[in-house]
């Protein structure tokens, strides 16, 4: 996990709240490490100024993201914008829990 730079301003992203009890625990740091290596595009997730990327089960459970808690996902590359939306509908279906 890292501070989040500058640099990753010009990504884009998508503000998102953790919507399931346990929040993001292993088998859901899990999904979306394999729904990131579908794609072209480095990803990292943002809490509290704290960035992990988003391929890494560690750096995801790291962040020790609740529910309820607001996280900042970052996307860049050739399918930025694609691996956004598929991330959006896993919050969305509650990582397929509850």
């Amino acid at each position: 996990m890292e501070i989040c730079s500058e640099k990753q301003v010009k990504a884009v992203t998508k503000k998102l709240k953790v919507p399931n009890k346990k929040g993001l625990h292993a088998a859901v740091a899990n999904l979306i490490c394999q729904t990131v290596g579908k794609h072209d595009a480095k990803v990292v997730i943002e809490k509290d100024g704290n960035c992990a990327d988003a391929s890494s089960i560690l750096d995801i459970l790291t962040l020790g993201a609740q529910v309820d808690t607001e996280v900042i996902i970052r996307a860049e590359g050739k399918d930025a914008r694609k691996v956004i939306r598929e991330l959006e509908r896993l919050f969305k279906e509650r990582f397929g829990e509850e």
